[in-house]
């Protein structure tokens, strides 16, 4: 009795964790992240330093950019 209770919860468990990956994929309103491709520029994108310098992607163009980005949250 007590093997066929494990094996329901571990099969319910198991078809919840299918649904909820299933759900997360398609959130309504939500768009992708394309993966960026060999040999295509990248999309313009504006970030502001921590002196509240503005910074964009394609004032950069012909540059080298590195970015680093961080959290730390201790």
């Amino acid at each position: 009795m007590q093997r066929k209770r494990r094996g329901n919860a571990l099969l319910l468990s198991v078809l919840f964790l299918v649904l909820f990956i299933a759900g997360c994929e398609k959130i309504a309103g939500v768009k992708r992240i394309k993966r960026m491709e060999i040999n295509k520029l990248a999309p313009d994108f504006v970030l502001h330093d921590a002196e509240g310098k503005i910074w964009k992607l394609s004032s950069l163009q012909g540059k080298v950019v590195f970015l680093h980005l961080c959290c730390f949250s201790c």
